[in-house]
């Protein structure tokens, strides 16, 4: 599901609702500078409690359990891993 920068923030909101562990991983395209991913990173630690930082790293397995949060660079869009 792609979401805009400015809907990030409810949108994590509503996906950790209910749950116990609010965890989530941040990665990009290896072209995306840091500085296109740090205003998804600032968004992403006002709404979890623990972010980790895969940069330049591919988008993980869709069935793995945790969250992926993937900044591509062609688009000011993330994607949510949903």
């Amino acid at each position: 599901m792609d979401v805009r920068p400015e809907q990030l923030g409810a949108r994590l909101d509503e996906i950790f609702r209910t749950r116990a562990e609010r965890g989530t991983l941040v990665t990009s395209a290896p072209e995306v500078p840091f500085g296109a991913v740090a205003p998804v990173v600032d968004i992403v630690t006002a709404h979890v409690d623990r972010v980790a930082l895969l940069p330049g790293g591919p988008p993980l397995n869709p069935s793995d359990p945790c969250m992926d949060i993937s900044v591509r660079s062609q688009e000011r869009k993330v994607r949510d891993g949903s």
